[in-house]
């Protein structure tokens, strides 16, 4: 029975992936399916697994329902072994008929202990594919090491370059470059990057390149939203800097706004809700939601609002957060023209006065800034102080005159 019950079991966990697989596909390409209005097909098609599902599900079921009888069987056999081994005895006058009685009772009062024990035992025995998918998750391979490891050798090299740049005066710190040298790495493809990137601290910086060059990895990897181990160069981003990575796909949670806007804060002040005003207010989207700060509606905020305003409201976050290096992709693809303009001031605002929405402190106590990005369009790389062309296989540093329309 313990062989057929482990398959029955595994046969409808094997189902239950189906159906969860099936499912999850249908949600995740619910735009495309419902575009080419495609979603009866998708509903007849979940017949299939379904069915498949009812079937493993009802067979487990049969088999659970006659391995509830084991107890009452086992039970019975040994009244029965009873009645005819010491029946004859309590004719006999052997035996007395008190004692008789009393083992049966004991019979039966074992068979319901061990009645509950068994149904224990198959409860456990349900947990077990899950126990063995959670055994398998937490047992997965993970960054950390490599994330350690670079840690510390990138703590190594700032004290380095510290030490360094100290015997030519004050301010060392902040005179330690971000860096990337003729990487080469695989992450299912070779890539292989022949060249030197090199920005210093408080420097807006763009990449540009054609479709498919490696902007978008290298941005990954130098916010460390990527660790890769490297079989040449080097990606060094000092480590003493809060560096954020700002990914191109617009996220919120279920939540409040200002949850949602003070979620990468890490000095309370910067989440001040004038603060978080001010700087909606300057990316003119301090109305886009009913209440602004003062909201406490918890929503599913990525349904609630528009393409436009789930991109501006991701940039709004990275500047509440405050760090000393954002790294983003294509801050203007969501909005049009001027807006694309006001977006690309803000961030030179953000580098130039080191910070936005900073109180009256001196522009010179404070940290420098950083912002590099990739470019949706042209006329955003007019901002930046430092260009760089991303080929296949190759970097280099390049001037505005050089940008061509065939970059973006």
């Amino acid at each position: 029975r313990l062989d057929y019950t482990i398959l029955c079991l595994e046969e409808k966990e094997e189902a239950t992936k189906r159906l969860m697989n099936y499912c999850k596909s249908a949600v995740e390409c619910f735009p495309l399916v419902s575009d080419y209005q495609k979603r009866q097909q998708f509903v007849d098609g979940l017949d299939e697994p379904v069915g498949a599902w009812n079937g493993a599900d009802k067979a487990y079921k049969k088999a659970n329902l006659h391995n509830s009888y084991f107890p009452e069987w086992l039970v019975l056999f040994f009244i029965c072994y009873w009645y005819f081994s010491y029946g004859q005895k309590v004719i006999l006058g052997t035996l007395g008929l008190g004692f008789f009685l009393a083992d049966i009772r004991i019979i039966q009062q074992f068979g319901i202990e061990f009645g509950k024990l068994y149904s224990l035992c198959m409860e456990i025995e349900c947990t077990f594919p899950d126990m063995c998918r959670t055994t398998i998750f937490l047992n997965k391979p993970t960054e950390l090491e490599d994330r350690l490891m670079n840690e510390k050798d990138v703590l190594r090299r700032t004290r380095m370059l510290r030490k360094q740049l100290a015997a030519s005066g004050e301010g060392a710190l902040d005179r330690v470059p971000i860096s990337l040298r003729n990487l080469r790495f695989e992450m299912g493809i070779q890539f292989n990057f022949r060249g030197t990137i090199e920005i210093n601290q408080g420097t807006l910086a763009c990449f540009v390149g054609p479709h498919g060059s490696g902007k978008t990895t290298l941005l990954k990897l130098l916010g460390n939203s990527l660790v890769r181990e490297l079989k040449s160069g080097e990606v060094f981003m000092p480590a003493h800097l809060r560096c954020l990575h700002v990914s191109l796909t617009p996220c919120f949670f279920e939540g409040t706004f200002m949850e949602n806007m003070c979620f990468g804060v890490q000095i309370p002040s910067d989440g001040a809700k004038d603060r978080v005003r001010a700087i909606l207010r300057i990316l003119r989207c301090e109305d886009c939601v009913d209440g602004g700060v003062e909201s406490t509606d918890r929503k599913t905020w990525q349904s609630q609002l528009t393409v436009k305003q789930r991109h501006t409201l991701t940039l709004v976050r990275a500047l509440i957060a405050n760090p000393h290096v954002i790294c983003i992709h294509k801050p203007t693809m969501a909005v049009g023209t001027v807006d694309s303009d006001v977006v690309m001031r803000t961030l030179t605002d953000f580098v130039n006065n080191r910070g936005i929405e900073q109180g009256s402190a001196p522009v010179e106590a404070r940290r420098p800034r950083t912002v590099i990005f990739t470019s949706f369009r042209k006329s955003a790389t007019k901002y930046a102080d430092k260009i760089f062309k991303i080929e296949p296989g190759v970097i280099s540093e390049i001037t505005h005159d050089m940008v061509d329309d065939g970059f973006f």
